[in-house]
C-alpha cells in the first residue's frame, strides 16, 4: 500500500523556532524517549501530528499524556 507523504504543517518550523524547541530534519518536534510529551524546552509539551504522523486514537492518547505532564509542571512545588 502506498500513502501520500506526511509533512509538518506550513509554518511549523517557524513556530518551533519561535518557541525554541528542537525539530528533526523534517520539521517534526522532537521529544524525549523517557517522557514522550516533553520537548527540548521545559514547560513546552507536544502531542499529535506535530511530533510525526499518527492516527486519531494515538493523537488523543498523546494529548492525554501531554495534559498530565502540563498539569504536573504547573502544580510542581505548589503542594496540590
Amino acid at each position: 500500500m502506498l500513502a501520500t507523504a506526511a509533512m509538518p504543517a506550513r509554518g511549523a518550523k517557524e513556530l518551533a523556532k519561535l518557541m525554541r524547541v528542537k525539530t528533526d530534519r523534517y520539521g517534526f518536534v522532537l521529544t524525549r524517549p523517557d517522557q514522550p510529551a516533553d520537548t527540548s524546552r521545559p514547560g513546552i509539551f507536544a502531542c499529535g501530528f506535530c511530533k510525526g504522523p499518527c492516527d486519531i486514537p494515538e493523537a488523543v492518547s498523546q494529548a492525554s499524556a501531554a495534559a498530565q505532564r502540563a498539569a504536573a509542571f504547573v502544580t510542581a512545588g505548589v503542594g496540590i
